[in-house]
């Protein structure tokens, strides 16, 4: 998450669990990582119910008072995405260009999702190209219900 690119900048990483919402501030100090603010706050019960949100005002208002409470101020999170309708696989595919791999990528991703394409959001970071391939990281989320 860190590149030398990035400079200084902060980074948030955010985990919605079961039953209770973590964040964590972190810059960049040097060759390491320093924390700058931990937050942490439980959900009321029957927020999330086998992986699914049913509340989604509590969750946003938890994660509102984490992030108000802890000062924190980063516009940049990265958040982890977990539960039985969420995929994300490394898939190795030819070297093309960034507009074919956009126009390509739901049909190089209906080989590996077991749901119907239509049902799913569908998402992939670029983690590596060379002259032969690239490598990406591909997740999809089913819509659901």
């Amino acid at each position: 998450m860190f590149k030398k690119s990035m400079g200084k900048k902060n980074l948030v990483g955010l985990d919605i669990g079961s039953s209770s919402v973590k964040a964590v501030e972190l810059t960049k100090k040097g060759s390491s990582l320093q924390l700058l603010n931990l937050g942490f706050e439980n959900l009321q019960t029957d927020t999330i119910v086998d992986g699914q949100i049913m509340e989604l005002n509590n969750v946003s208002n938890v994660i509102s008072n984490i992030f108000n409470e802890h000062q924190i101020r980063t516009p940049r999170v990265a958040a982890g995405v977990s539960g039985h309708s969420v995929i994300v696989k490394n898939i190795v595919l030819p070297a093309m260009s960034q507009e074919e791999l956009q126009e390509s990528f739901s049909w190089h991703a209906e080989e590996h999702i077991p749901f119907d394409i239509a049902d799913v959001n569908l998402d992939y970071e670029l983690t590596s190209k060379s002259s032969e391939s690239l490598q990406v990281c591909r997740e999809a989320r089913n819509r659901g219900p």
